[in-house]
């Protein structure tokens, strides 16, 4: 098979690889049965930002098919667009297509005040592939995204397509590195947080430097009074900055001219 895109991995390395981006479950059914009939692997691939080896690798691997969900949008429906579910209720949820990246996500469902339960580092990762890999990043007691998924809507090797529910099924969907067929779609449970804060503060390395005890009071003090962070050290001036969230009843900064809202980003008049 060939294809006018080749697959790259992390860091836009070349690889021999024909990359195929379907626009619909047709285009992508198709590109299944012609893989099959000529013996090739096909295997998914993210925006970019593949693990060499993961995908394609290697470039003597000649009967290997990269496939992006960047363009595609499911035949059906109720899986076609990013959409709230049970919007207002305790079990509301979200249904976003794979090759959705979380940024275009929250640009649907953060006017709303809505969030994921917790979110990985990188904004513009794609919906499948954060599911399908065990992508970093979390909240203070939450687990991978991929937790979060309650439902999704899956292509098979033989471009069956299938809505995927029950608890044992999915345990074998999530972190499955696309063995088991494409996730077109998923819907995950979402959280309502009308006051949510985030903001940034530096510590200064201690004077005899970190060990296990210090840094672990560290830790203990930002659980303490966030409900999630991320962390990044800089050699150069011996400190850690913390990117920290929580939620705030009222969250305002005031100055001369004006009372600034957070989550609206905009000044109103006093």
């Amino acid at each position: 098979m060939s294809s006018a895109s080749i697959f790259r991995e992390i860091g836009n390395v070349r690889t021999d690889h024909p990359l195929f981006m379907p626009e619909d479950d047709e285009e992508l059914q198709s590109i299944l049965e012609k893989a099959r009939q000529g013996g090739c692997k096909v295997r998914p691939a993210d925006l970019g930002h593949s693990v060499p080896g993961v995908v394609a690798g290697e470039s003597s691997e000649g009967d290997v098919v990269a496939v992006s969900l960047a363009h595609h949008t499911p035949s059906d429906s109720d899986w076609a667009t990013t959409r709230l579910v049970k919007e207002g209720t305790v079990d509301a949820s979200v249904i976003v297509p794979a090759g959705t990246t979380q940024l275009e996500l929250y640009a649907k469902i953060h006017p709303q005040d809505y969030f994921l339960q917790t979110q990985v580092a990188r904004l513009g990762f794609t919906m499948g592939g954060v599911i399908s890999s065990f992508a970093y990043g979390s909240a203070f007691g939450e687990g991978p995204i991929h937790d979060s998924v309650l439902s999704m809507r899956v292509m098979l090797w033989d471009g069956t397509v299938a809505v995927i529910s029950d608890v044992e099924d999915l345990k074998h969907w999530r972190n499955g590195f696309g063995l088991l067929g494409f996730i077109t779609a998923v819907e995950l449970a979402v959280v309502h947080r009308p006051n949510f804060w985030f903001g940034t503060f530096t510590t200064k390395d201690p004077e005899g430097g970190w060990d296990s005890a210090t840094f672990q009071d560290y830790i203990d003090g930002v659980n303490a009074k966030y409900t999630g962070a991320q962390f990044f050290t800089n050699p150069h001036n011996c400190e850690i900055l913390a990117v920290v969230q929580k939620v705030e009843q009222t969250i305002t900064v005031s100055d001369d001219d004006c009372n600034w809202s957070f989550r609206e980003r905009r000044c109103k008049p006093e």
